[in-house]
């Protein structure tokens, strides 16, 4: 299971309506009838998050079915398998339009709702292949294999930081720390009020 569906299973476990976005309509499906056949309740939006317009039709369209967005976590991310001499701009600038401009898009478009809303929690995570997007890695792995660097060195001291996989509990509770970091009495009422001009009353918590 990867980090996207553990996530979005972690959430609906703690009582959270998840949406979850996926280019491939059966992929994002897949872990929404997953949390609903775990009694949980979800749905699933075909989107490209490098895509502005995609991006607006896929945050509008949850908006509209729950009235709320209380959290956002970003883990969108690719990156290209080839050699660092062997990567071509077009996958280079897809890699950097899911990994970065989609990170920003949903990011921007989910923070609109929430402004207007009275609030709420984001939280961007990466997997451990974070590193890996392309430049660093696949260049450490050239020099490494024609012994431009010491085929021994260590990574790490090469690359200058550390990577660490952030698990789904720890993105749950990272947004639970936001909330309560961002809570204040003004905040509160403020996001009362949103919700009891909803249309239907409910918050995407349960």
């Amino acid at each position: 299971m990867g980090i996207r569906a553990a996530v979005a299973r972690r959430f609906a476990v703690e009582g959270a309506r998840v949406a979850v976005f996926d280019t491939n309509a059966d992929a994002g499906r897949s872990i929404a009838e997953a949390i609903a056949a775990d009694g949980g309740e979800a749905c699933a939006e075909v989107c490209d998050v490098s895509q502005a317009d995609q991006v607006s039709k896929a945050v509008a369209a949850v908006a509209d079915r729950w009235q709320h967005i209380d959290a956002l976590v970003n883990c969108a991310g690719i990156y290209d398998v080839a050699g660092f001499l062997e990567i071509d701009l077009a996958n280079w600038n897809r890699v950097l339009g899911v990994d970065l401009t989609g990170t920003f898009l949903v990011w921007q478009a989910v923070a609109r709702k929430m402004a207007v809303q009275g609030g709420g929690a984001i939280v961007c995570i990466a997997s451990i292949q974070a590193h890996a997007v392309p430049l660093t890695q696949s260049m450490i792995d050239y020099l490494k294999r024609n012994e431009i660097i010491d085929p021994n060195a260590d990574e790490e001291d090469i690359e200058g930081f550390l990577t660490r996989q952030v698990a789904a509990k720890d993105a749950y509770e990272f947004y639970c720390l936001l909330r309560r970091e961002s809570e204040s009495p003004k905040l509160a009422r403020k996001r009362a009020a949103a919700r009891r001009k909803s249309k239907n009353g409910k918050a995407t918590r349960k």
